[in-house]
């Protein structure tokens, strides 16, 4: 029915690197209205837990238009593996990024699963996973109903960009090679919109996702700085920007 929310586990591995087909067109086009990520950031070489933000700014982007849409990140505790500060700034910065619910995923103890446990040495993450869920507890009558805060500052995810970055690995049917040749995606522009989010996020302005479709007249009046990275754009979106530059 019409209440039931669509959505599947968004993986942005193995590079931790969220596309705009997966995080943001997907929801853009209707295939979708719930959007949760896979959240090993760890094992992965991130530059610390505001990563995780990024991809919810990602989802936030899709379903910027889709009120009835939601976002339930995975926030995971486990220990061995995530660290008290990393998960209780991973749990925050979701909720900072318009996040409605978080999903612990797996917090039982060592004999309950065969991973994604807590261990049940770690008093501490079982008292962060309760200091969290009762900050959640204090502003739940309003959580549903609340939005982020809009922001003077859109960051560009190109799609255009994004084709050359996969191109080197890209098969038939659109399919990834993450066998051996999984080496030759470029990941010049991701790193790149990761240290701007950064940066940004540090200085207080934590930016909007936008996307190519984005750059009209009406969205780009909402802004006073766009970052446009990479290095491919549509033609005929180059005048639109320019004017709003001179605006």
């Amino acid at each position: 029915g019409e209440d039931v929310l669509t959505g599947a586990n968004y993986s942005g591995y193995p590079f931790y690197t969220p596309s705009t087909t997966m995080y943001v067109k997907w929801f853009r086009d209707g295939a979708a209205d719930f959007g949760r990520d896979s959240e090993y950031f760890w094992q992965l070489g991130q530059v610390t837990p505001m990563i995780n933000g990024l991809f919810s700014a990602y989802f936030r982007a899709g379903l910027r238009h889709k009120p009835e849409g939601r976002v339930i990140q995975y926030t995971m505790p486990h220990s061995p593996g995530n660290t008290d500060a990393s998960f209780r700034r991973t749990a925050f910065t979701h909720l900072a990024h318009g996040v409605k619910m978080l999903d612990y995923f797996g917090m039982g103890m060592n004999e309950t699963f065969t991973e994604n446990y807590v261990d049940h040495r770690d008093f501490d993450r079982f008292i962060a996973i309760r200091d969290i869920n009762h900050a959640m507890g204090l502003v739940d009558d309003v959580l549903e109903e609340s939005r982020a805060f809009a922001s003077p500052v859109a960051l560009l995810a190109s799609e255009s960009t994004e084709r050359w970055d996969w191109s080197r690995i890209a098969t038939d049917f659109a399919g990834h090679n993450y066998g051996d040749g999984f080496r030759g995606t470029r990941l010049s522009y991701h790193q790149e919109r990761v240290g701007i989010y950064t940066a940004l996020s540090f200085a207080g302005i934590s930016p909007d996702i936008v996307i190519e479709r984005d750059l009209t007249a009406d969205v780009l009046k909402q802004y006073k700085v766009l970052y446009v990275v990479g290095d491919s754009l549509p033609a005929e979106v180059v005048p639109t920007i320019e004017q709003w530059v001179r605006d």
